[in-house]
């Protein structure tokens, strides 16, 4: 008989057969499992991108509408117009179905506008969508729910735009552009919530009122703005007085917890001062309280390359209208500056003259009067202003005719600035150091940080201003 021997090599493949068996067994489920949480992972980010745009969107939208409940309308419509964009029906196969909120809302299971925290809505929305498993099915696993939740808020704003309405503006042909890019300005901001003022400066300012104190009824501020004529000097400093008291005149009910700004926009150099100055004839006259006008030769009206500063004009009262000169009385001159002494070291608000940011001569102690000195003084007073309004210092009560009345003090407030550059170009360094923004040779970031932005000419007054806009509002989220 012959003997039988086995074959190594059937062995082997047997053997081989049941180890490819169990790994496959144990392998498809994994990656079955791969592709599945890959899926998962899918959705659930494309979820939250959704969501996140969503609430966003809805915050943006807030500032749409007349009332609050027609702004909360449109935020939760634009909130599902959002997440219907961000999340479209048929994303890996997940079927479109109607949502509580409407057709096209199939992923968002609440949305809601929070109104509880005082001067702030939040937009809060949870989505919520059903993903069909492929692999996991074998482990009796036929979908997975992914959910998603998102939270914008918008804070209040209180906003007072201080704008310069000087005579350089009718020269140059920008008076009426940077009106309609004012009225666009303000047209971004929330009625019913935000709280929107003006105050404009040329040689004086409006105060006891302001052009338009800040109120959350502001529909009528576009009609404010389209009748404001633009002539007279730049009296920087004092139109952020004014505005910083404005906004300190809101009270702590209104400015506590909503996000207080000031906008300055200027085309051009702070040339007055308004003070309290020295007589120059002791036996007759007393010291007169007015603001020091800086006299430009206008060569080629133009031509904004012609344009120097030539003398001093005069005193004028703080207080509109711009053309109301102090008249000279019992032997003293204020039409001119024959009985003026020097230039003070501060102004009537408090702000600093002689800082030392610009240069300026001085004697026996005393700023020298001329019109260099008040050209830089002008800056100096109106870089001091700027520097106490961030820092939140406290105003002394200056009563009218030649301030507002307001005193007291309101910390936080965020500065903006805009520069015109169309009249022979502006003060960049100091317009940067008032919005405190990061170029400024005075940066300092312990201080809200704002912003400067030049616009060349009055085709780009609109984007400026937009800019300033949406910077405002973002910070407000």
């Amino acid at each position: 008989m012959r003997k039988r021997f086995s074959n190594p090599n059937r062995r082997r493949r047997g053997i081989a057969t049941l180890v490819t068996a169990a790994f496959l067994a144990l392998m498809v489920p994994l990656m079955g499992l791969a592709i599945d949480t890959g899926i998962m992972f899918a959705v659930h980010s494309k979820l939250s991108a959704a969501c996140d745009a969503a609430a966003l969107a809805g915050a943006r939208a807030l500032v749409i509408g007349a009332d609050e409940t027609t702004q909360e309308t449109n935020a939760k419509n634009t909130a599902t117009e959002y997440m219907a964009l961000n999340f479209p029906a048929g994303y890996f196969g997940i079927p479109a179905v109607t949502g509580a909120n409407g057709a096209g809302a199939s992923t968002i299971d609440s949305l809601t506008i929070d109104t509880s925290v005082s001067h702030q809505r939040a937009v809060d929305i949870v989505s919520e969508v059903t993903v069909n498993t492929i692999f996991m099915r074998w482990l009796g696993v036929n979908n997975l729910t992914m959910k998603s939740e998102a939270k914008a808020v918008r804070r209040d704003v209180n906003v007072v735009l201080v704008m310069d309405r000087s005579g350089s503006l009718s020269l140059t042909g920008s008076c009426e552009p940077l009106k309609s890019a004012a009225e666009n300005f303000v047209s971004q901001f929330a009625l019913g919530r935000d709280n929107i003022g003006l105050v404009t400066f040329a040689t004086a300012s409006k105060m006891n009122p302001a052009d338009f104190a800040p109120s959350t009824s502001f529909s009528s501020l576009t009609t404010t703005i389209s009748s404001i004529s633009c002539s007279g000097g730049t009296s920087t400093a004092l139109g952020l007085y004014n505005g910083y008291a404005q906004l300190i005149n809101l009270g702590t009910a209104k400015t506590s917890g909503a996000l207080n700004v000031i906008l300055l926009f200027t085309d051009g150099y702070p040339t007055n001062i308004t003070a309290v100055y020295p007589n120059g004839n002791p036996g007759s006259c007393f010291n007169t309280t007015g603001t020091l006008v800086t006299t430009f030769n206008i060569g080629t009206p133009s031509d904004p390359s012609t344009w120097h500063p030539a003398g001093m004009q005069g005193l004028y009262t703080p207080n509109t209208p711009d053309s109301t000169q102090i008249s000279n009385s019992s032997g003293c001159g204020y039409t001119g500056t024959s009985s003026l002494s020097y230039i003070p070291n501060t102004d009537l608000y408090g702000s600093t003259i002689n800082s030392g940011y610009q240069s300026l001569t001085t004697s026996s102690g005393h700023i020298t009067l001329n019109y260099q000195n008040l050209d830089n003084g002008s800056t100096n007073a109106a870089d001091s202003m700027g520097l106490r309004i961030r820092h939140g210092a406290s105003l002394t009560s200056v009563a009218s005719p030649n301030g507002t009345g307001v005193s007291g003090s309101l910390s936080g407030v965020v500065t903006y600035a805009i520069g015109l550059g169309n009249a022979g170009g502006v003060a960049d360094d100091f317009l940067e150091r008032f919005a405190n923004d990061p170029r400024a040779s005075n940066y300092d970031n312990t201080y809200a940080t704002g912003l400067y932005v030049e616009a060349d000419d009055t085709e780009a007054l609109n984007d400026a201003f937009l800019r300033i806009a949406s910077e405002i509002l973002r910070l407000a989220k």
